[in-house]
């Protein structure tokens, strides 16, 4: 496995290049291929930003493919480097070609939820913004506007199903 293993102590942000071959301790690699561009800590969360080359050249790196990659994120309860137990989870992360063509000026596309207030508590709205039939259409990049501290995530959906437009606007 390829590792990016990264903390925060009293302020300090550590990042490390680490892979392993069998369920054991990590081991630091030979060459630190990650570059840490910034990070910080406060009560609830650590937050660390980092990159790396797609393709490093290091025979304990594994290169980043476009398509899905499947990730493994475990985190401990304190600053100490160990085994996480149970904090874990796996998920995916979609890389896309690095030569995607870009979209042709004036094809971006404003989607605004007029009038919508946020309910407390834990509800999941659907809605559906119907997109013109002339072409195949792709979300590359959206840049969500909340006006809200309960929204946590967001997740997109293609589907055929003709529903009413209510409360959109797009331009």
């Amino acid at each position: 496995s390829d590792m990016l293993i990264a903390y925060v102590i009293d302020g300090v942000v550590t990042i490390e290049d680490r892979f392993a071959v069998a369920k054991e301790m990590p081991q630091l690699d030979s060459c630190q291929n990650w570059i840490l561009i910034s990070g910080y800590e406060n009560d609830t969360h650590t937050v660390i930003v980092a990159r790396r080359a797609l393709h490093t050249s290091d025979h304990q790196d594994r290169p980043i493919l476009p398509g899905l990659s499947r990730i493994v994120v475990a985190f401990g309860s304190t600053d100490t480097f160990g085994y996480h137990g149970t904090n874990r989870f796996i998920d995916g992360i979609e890389f896309v070609p690095e030569n995607l063509p870009q979209p042709p000026s004036g094809s971006t596309k404003r989607v605004t939820m007029d009038g919508y207030s946020v309910p407390a508590g834990d509800i999941y709205t659907c809605q559906y913004v119907p997109l013109p039939q002339d072409n195949s259409y792709h979300i590359i990049e959206y840049n969500p506007i909340i006006n809200s501290s309960l929204v946590h995530h967001m997740l997109f959906h293609s589907c055929s199903l003709d529903y009413p437009l209510t409360n959109f606007t797009v331009t």
